[in-house]
């Protein structure tokens, strides 16, 4: 059977042995050779690929054994046999037990018989493959429902506080720009059931209502939106707070640009972000920060960095002669 597509590597320290191999299966595989491991692991690094690998055990520098076992933790998907011509247990063992190969050949091999290996190693292959596909699928669906579901939670929470549509919007959209949002795995996601998340929404809200109560003291619509902003920045991870500076233009608009010196962290929205107080707090002043710009006519423009909050804070006309120095 003619498989040229299953691109195949073989490691031997015999020249005339991968002459042979690449002149009996050369014309079923796509075939390259290797004098020694570190001649593959370098082709590997390289960017080069590979569905299945065969390895000889017996080499001087690495071995067999020491081969496939670095192939499997740095190239996990390549599929691996060994061929041997010794009934050498010992490496076979760890073969098996720690480079996790599809089975062995013996020298000197049986064409027929090293063919089969290959194409039902493939085949392995292609249902890892297959399965890792269905798992990353269903996992962003669970994330997407998720962040749905919290996306909802935090509007109707907004809603009840009387922020309007807008706010939500740019709030949402300030978090895309300026926050971390973690890779995940289908096992972080099977932990978040929905009573935490209802929890986390009133955590959200509780931490609102609290930072409002702050913001109570500043009668000054204008003081107390730069009141949030400052607290905001120093409490970036590891943040120092922020250099600024002021720009008053000639229609009176106030701006102020800023760098926390840190990156925001996680987002709210993030079903696989941190959701300790800190971070809670941190999307709580981001929000009241947006919600009270909004009659000042002001907006927060940010860098999109995730490395660093950086950005403008910018005041319109609205703002008036209100006395906002810190």
């Amino acid at each position: 059977m003619s498989t040229p597509q299953i691109r195949v590597a073989f490691v031997d320290d015999e020249p005339r042995t991968l002459r042979a191999f690449q002149w009996e299966f050369g014309e079923h595989f796509h075939i390259k050779t290797f004098l020694e491991g570190s001649e593959l692991l370098t082709a590997l690094d390289a960017g080069e690929q590979f569905d299945v690998l065969i390895s000889d055990q017996r080499m001087p520098g690495m071995t067999g054994d020491e081969v496939l076992k670095e192939v499997s933790k740095r190239y996990p998907p390549i599929r691996r046999l060994v061929m041997t011509a010794y009934a050498d247990v010992g490496p076979l063992q760890i073969c098996v037990n720690e480079a996790g190969i599809d089975g062995y050949l013996e020298k000197p091999w049986d064409p027929a018989e090293v063919r089969d290996f290959i194409v039902k190693a493939y085949g392995r292959l292609l249902q890892a493959r297959s399965r890792e596909l269905r798992r990353i699928a269903a996992g962003n669906d669970r994330w997407s429902s998720i962040q749905k579901s919290r996306i909802s939670g935090v509007a109707q929470m907004c809603e009840a506080l009387g922020f309007n549509s807008t706010v939500q919007t740019s709030f949402y959209q300030a978090l895309e720009l300026s926050a971390f949002f973690r890779p995940f795995d289908w096992s972080d996601l099977l932990l978040i059931d929905s009573s935490s998340e209802q929890e986390l929404i009133l955590d959200f809200l509780s931490s609102i209502e609290s930072l409002m109560l702050l913001g109570s003291e500043f009668n000054d619509p204008c003081r107390r939106a730069l009141f949030y902003w400052w607290m905001l920045l120093k409490a970036c991870p590891e943040g120092q707070g922020s250099s600024f500076f002021k720009q008053c233009h000639a229609n009176g608009t106030i701006s102020l640009s800023f760098d926390a010196g840190a990156p925001f962290g996680d987002s709210i929205f993030d079903p696989c972000g941190d959701r300790d107080p800190k971070t809670i707090r941190r999307n709580a002043l981001l929000l009241l920060v947006i919600q009270e710009l909004q009659p000042l006519g002001g907006s927060l423009l940010l860098v999109p960095d995730n490395a660093r909050f950086k950005g403008d804070l910018l005041m319109g006309p609205e703002s008036g002669r209100a006395t906002w120095a810190m």
